[in-house]
């Protein structure tokens, strides 16, 4: 049984690695840029948790079957195909970050694999390391997203920027007329009134942008940005085809995470006059977009796509970001439920935990609630609570 596992989740987990490692991407990437650099780049502690979690099942493998050397070889050996191989792949580029974060998921993955009896018994017994060690690992993940996507606004110089070409964004082929916040002016250029301009976006006013409309473009399409002296992102408004998409920098991204969009699908596609004005605003505990005379406040997410903050996957349509929204809170509610001792005590847990996510998701102006979020972490304690039983008949056995 234990040879069937580890080939299974060896097996698995390579499969998984090499498919999402070396699909070659469309966008350019300048070469030689990052392949010496340690946690470099604008997402890299975002990409170094992926890395870790990517790699941690293979590990998990290799360490059922020959041991925790073996599982950090083996990783190690496949960290260095995947970079050697991606040197030659359109988009990708070989990291010594990668190759470092990689191996150390996969040797994870073994400790846990050579462990894995006495944890299965140190979740039966329950013991105050345990208990608390579940409830982070599922507290953490689930709430961290209402300061994480909390705006930061650093105390650096300003700069408008008006339909530029940035970094793979083309210039939008309209033009911008005038853009305010709080009623002063963003200019394309190093802004005037600096210490205004931030107290105005520290305090929520109103940021507006007057445009002339052009030809919808068939990529995305700088609009309208303001960056600080650091080139740190403190608003990014960009048209893709009829869409426009405001992206703000946060907490998150300050600490190289990711962050999602508000995206307007369709905005511009029915407006009619050549000129339109955009409104961004805070309206009691929502974000709002308005477009003319129309207004949309609920495009933001809740603390169900906490995953965004590690990838944000384009922004994937709503059935489809409501889909994985819903397998994430599954994954989160499983150590809590892990903690319980009847299945109808999971449930209430979950029904709890749902609860409390809403409630947080209500109050946060930066986050928008969803009442079935409740569903998918009933469902993940539920889940949980079986599990335990399973593993502790499993660490009773050993």
């Amino acid at each position: 049984m234990r040879t069937r596992t580890g080939l299974l989740f060896s097996g698995i987990g390579a499969i998984a690695v090499l498919g999402l490692t070396l699909w070659p991407w469309t966008k350019p990437v300048a070469p030689g840029a990052q392949e010496w650099c340690f946690l470099c780049g604008e997402k890299a502690i975002a990409d170094a948790i992926l890395n870790l979690f990517l790699f941690g099942p293979f590990g998990f493998g290799i360490g059922l079957l020959r041991g925790t050397a073996s599982a950090l070889v083996g990783s190690f050996s496949l960290s260095a195909l995947v970079e050697i191989t991606q040197t030659g792949l359109s988009g990708r580029y070989p990291s010594l970050s990668d190759l470092v974060i990689n191996t150390l998921g996969g040797g994870l993955g073994g400790i846990l694999a050579v462990r894995w009896r006495a944890l299965s018994r140190g979740l039966a017994e329950q013991s105050w390391p345990v208990k608390t060690f579940l409830v982070l690992s599922t507290a953490i993940p689930l709430f961290s997203p209402a300061v994480l996507s909390v705006p930061d606004y650093p105390n650096t110089a300003y700069w408008g920027q008006w339909t530029h070409e940035l970094g793979n964004l083309i210039a939008y082929e309209g033009s911008v007329l005038g853009a305010a916040v709080g009623g002063m002016e963003i200019p394309d250029g190093r802004i005037p009134d600096q210490g205004g301009v931030r107290s105005a976006f520290r305090d929520g006013e109103v940021v507006e942008i007057l445009i002339r409309l052009g030809q919808e473009p068939n990529q995305p399409a700088h609009l309208f940005a303001v960056f600080d002296r650091r080139q740190q992102e403190i608003i990014l408004i960009t048209v893709d085809g009829p869409d426009l998409d405001v992206h703000r920098g946060t907490v998150a991204t300050r600490l190289r995470l990711d962050q999602p969009s508000l995206i307007w699908e369709g905005a511009l596609g029915g407006v009619e006059r050549d000129t339109v004005r955009i409104a961004i605003s805070q309206e009691g505990s929502s974000q709002c977009l308005r477009l003319g005379e129309e207004s949309r406040c609920d495009l933001g997410v809740g603390l169900e796509g906490g995953w965004r903050l590690l990838h944000r996957l384009g922004d994937p349509p709503p059935l489809l970001g409501a889909l994985i929204s819903g397998i994430w809170l599954f994954f989160l509610g499983l150590p809590a439920g892990l903690m319980t001792s009847t299945r109808r005590t999971g449930l209430f847990l979950g029904l709890a935990l749902g609860g409390a996510a809403s409630l947080v998701s209500w109050r946060s102006p930066w986050l928008t609630a969803h009442g079935w979020i409740v569903l998918p972490l009933m469902v993940g304690t539920a889940a949980g609570y079986h599990l335990r039983k399973t593993l502790g008949a499993h660490g009773s056995k050993a």
